[in-house]
């Protein structure tokens, strides 16, 4: 297999150096919702809501990641990237 294709890992730590608010806003979502299903079954449920409103404000915080990392990818010079060729689905094998 050629250098130019690139693993699941490879992309996954690219898109997340191209776009970094992104996989911190899901990491802090998935935290906040954690926290608040912690608290409604410990019976707090006070700051169970507050964790549900925070993660409300961590989603929100993620589109606008999302929405700013597509603007800035839209502006960039496309001689900019270094060019990557997807993985093919299937690669084709001599017969014998």
């Amino acid at each position: 297999m050629s250098s130019a294709y690139e693993s699941t890992i490879q992309r996954l730590k690219r898109k997340s150096m191209e776009q970094p608010w992104v996989p911190l806003g899901c990491v802090l979502t998935i935290g906040a919702f954690l926290s608040a299903y912690r608290n409604f079954r410990t019976g707090s449920r006070e700051q169970g809501v507050v964790m549900l409103r925070y993660r409300v404000a961590f989603q929100g915080l993620t589109v606008v990641g999302i929405l700013l990392g597509s603007a800035i990818a839209t502006t960039t010079k496309d001689s900019d990237r270094p060019p990557i060729k997807p993985r093919p689905a299937f690669e084709s094998t001599p017969e014998n």
